[in-house]
């Protein structure tokens, strides 16, 4: 069997973020615009540390509570991950 695990892409990144918020928030992922602050979607310090640890385990991505709070919306936050990444990767 092959298990072809896609490219991590920006696209990637700020769906997976967009669907686990709508789940974690309880609000639809339509709901969410990329471009809103997390906070004012419900994001708080408890939150982003369970951000961090799932991207850690559903996408490898290693991501610090310090990359959420500067990168305080979904796109920016997805720009950020994607952009620290090796080429290739």
């Amino acid at each position: 069997m092959n298990n072809v695990i896609p490219p991590l892409t920006q696209e990637r990144v700020m769906d997976w973020l967009v669907e686990f918020l709508a789940e974690i928030l309880d609000i639809a992922p339509r709901e969410i615009d990329p471009t809103t602050p997390l906070d004012h979607l419900g994001v708080d310090s408890a939150t982003t540390l369970v951000i961090c640890a799932r991207l850690r385990e559903d996408l490898g991505v290693q991501a610090r509570p310090k990359d959420v709070l500067e990168h305080f919306t979904t796109d920016a936050l997805a720009r950020h991950l994607t952009g620290a990444l090796p080429a290739g990767v």
